[in-house]
């Protein structure tokens, strides 16, 4: 009996039917991990990975790009999109790489007794987070203590809401407080100033709600645009209690969007809202985009994913760096994954975290059928349930205007 998984990436130049490896030989679910590591959350942009072992599969060069991240790691991605598809790591069992596919990509699962089109039993199932301790602060793994009703293995001892450089963190704008954010291989460096460097810059972005705070699919699409102009990305310091202080923050959280799933490979996307002005290049002038990029990133490439928006990722490593569009061109999503920080990957800092919402969760199923959109929704809803009762943020933000 075996495991059938068809995947694909967002242009669906990737897609195909692998087979999956199970090493227990048994019929029951395959263990999937989450992995937190330094190198995944900078090869991808995304806060966390996971990966299902498959026989090797039709491995097409002209298709996908490959990365070695590490001794004896291999990432392969789609050239168009930029979507992390496959990974194969040696090991010292056999001569032959051990492949693996992006959990993100998988659009149906099911074992070859069945045909794909009923109902069955689950194949793949969360166990255990790995690489946690890389974050310093725990990352988000506090938000997903269980998976599908199933206590996750692996979870650190480091306290979720705990900033190690919290005791520090400062509101003084006459301190540079810029962080860096870079892609694995480096090709992408980026510094990124908080609000209050130059406040009234930050504040002259236009922009329409972000579905974390109003529900596109709920929401009355007038509300939605955001007719009282509401700064809805700028938030205050940890430190304060009041909305009418001076913000020192973004605004961050997660995204369950198909879009996002399918260009970056993995589950859940993580966003932080950063005005354009405030994003600087190593010559310390503000990122532009171009139709083909962003001048002075030699390596950064560009997938219009629907008219008018566009995602870019770095065309040597494949991490996913910014999503941009026509319509608030200087209001920036970039990759949370991507900050650099000692004191902690949420860099808490300088992201406020949304977890009232997974922005997009109606849309974890999207493009998936039977065990996939099951998994997809049980993890989704898992990840919700997770940030409603670990961490908290009051987004203090009106929708009609007033803070």
């Amino acid at each position: 009996m075996a495991i059938l998984l068809s995947c694909t990436c967002l242009c669906g130049k990737s897609a195909q039917t692998v087979t999956a490896r199970s090493s227990s030989g048994d019929v029951g679910p395959i263990p999937i991990s989450i992995c937190h590591c330094n190198t995944c959350r900078h090869t991808s942009g995304v806060f966390f990975t996971s990966y299902c072992p498959i026989q090797p599969p039709a491995y097409d060069g002209e298709q996908l790009s490959s990365y070695t991240s590490s001794p004896g790691t291999t990432r392969y991605f789609c050239k168009t999109c930029g979507c992390h598809v496959f990974r194969a790591r040696q090991s010292s069992c056999t001569d032959e790489p051990l492949w693996e596919v992006a959990t993100g990509t998988i659009v149906n699962e099911w074992r070859d007794d069945q045909d794909g089109d009923g109902p069955g039993r689950p194949v793949l199932e969360y166990t255990r987070h790995e690489h946690v301790a890389d974050t310093v602060d725990g990352g988000l793994s506090g938000w997903l203590p269980a998976v599908s009703g199933r206590r996750m293995e692996g979870l650190s001892d480091v306290e979720p809401d705990v900033d190690p450089d919290l005791e520090t963190e400062t509101t003084d704008s006459s301190l540079d407080r810029t962080v860096e954010a870079a892609c694995h291989c480096g090709s992408v460096t980026l510094r990124v100033r908080p609000p209050d460097h130059d406040l009234a810059a930050s504040q002259q972005p236009h922009s329409g709600f972000s579905d974390l705070l109003v529900p596109f699919a709920a929401s009355d699409p007038a509300l939605v645009a955001n007719p009282g102009d509401v700064k809805w990305w700028l938030r205050p310091s940890r430190h304060s209690s009041s909305q009418d202080t001076p913000p020192t923050r973004y605004l961050a959280g997660t995204c369950a969007c198909q879009s996002c799933r399918l260009a970056t490979g993995f589950e859940i996307q993580t966003w932080a809202f950063v005005p354009r002005v405030n994003i600087l290049l190593s010559n310390g002038k503000p990122i532009n985009f171009s139709s083909t990029g962003c001048p002075g990133i030699e390596h950064l490439s560009t997938y219009q994913s629907s008219p008018g928006v566009g995602r870019n990722f770095c065309s040597r490593c494949g991490a996913t760096v910014f999503w941009h569009d026509t319509w608030r061109p200087d209001l920036i999503d970039v990759s949370a994954g991507l900050f650099r920080s000692g004191s902690g990957s949420r860099l808490v800092s300088l992201l406020d975290w949304c977890t009232s919402r997974v922005s997009f969760a109606e849309e974890a199923a999207r493009g998936r059928r039977l065990l996939s959109a099951q998994r997809g929704i049980s993890f989704v809803e898992s990840l919700g349930t997770g940030m409603s009762s670990g961490m908290s943020s009051d987004m203090g933000v009106s929708v009609e205007g007033h803070a």
